[in-house]
């Protein structure tokens, strides 16, 4: 019943929560990209808080609300240098310790989402680093998840990961378009759905 969700309800509240603050990266880099492109700076390192890059775990709150008060003309000051990753997954675990989940509760089925495809990705790279004795790799493709699992069931079909992976694929990857403003498929997953994929892939080992 909330007309315009990122305006309303979180635009203004990114200093008040920290599911918010990561909730509102998807929508952000998609405005940068509406008006700046996809090879302006600013959306690349946005780019790297929904995807595992070789730059995400450097990436801080700072950094975020710079690129937020950027463009949005706001003067937030949070004095953070907690990465985003680990502001992720910090709120990610305590949505899953939550004795109880009321409400719409669309800011955490969105943090849930980019945790969920991130612990994945992350999954994926160490995976096919071991299989190819390259601990350097890094896919830095677009689509990457696509990219990652087509590259991981090449070097080994038989993943005995994979039906997890494909979970991730359906629930998160194609379902859930977290680079746009389409609010209606990740409305329809219940966020203990989300929580029970987000523990079933935090405890896969490379």
């Amino acid at each position: 019943g909330i007309n315009n969700v990122f305006v309303n309800m979180w635009k203004n509240r990114v200093s008040e929560n920290d599911t918010i603050l990561y909730a509102t990266v998807p929508f952000s880099r998609n405005l940068i990209e509406y008006t700046r492109g996809d090879e302006d700076p600013d959306y690349l390192k946005l780019t790297s808080l929904q995807h595992w890059k070789s730059d995400t775990s450097t990436i801080t709150i700072d950094d975020y609300i710079g690129i937020y008060n950027g463009f949005f003309g706001t003067t937030y000051y949070l004095d953070r240098n907690t990465t985003m990753v680990d502001t992720l997954f910090i709120q990610a675990n305590q949505i899953c310790l939550a004795t109880t989940q009321t409400g719409l509760n669309l800011e955490d089925k969105v943090l849930m989402s980019i945790a969920i495809r991130m612990k994945a990705e992350q999954f994926m790279i160490e995976r096919i680093r071991l299989i190819k004795t390259d601990p350097t790799y890094w896919c830095e493709e677009r689509s990457q998840f696509g990219k990652l699992y087509e590259e991981l069931m090449t070097l080994d079909a038989n993943l005995p990961e994979r039906s997890t992976l494909d979970k991730v694929s359906v629930t998160v990857s194609s379902n859930i378009h977290l680079n746009s403003f389409m609010y209606e498929p990740i409305l329809d997953l219940s966020i203990e759905s989300l929580i029970k994929l987000y523990n079933e892939i935090s405890v896969l080992q490379p």
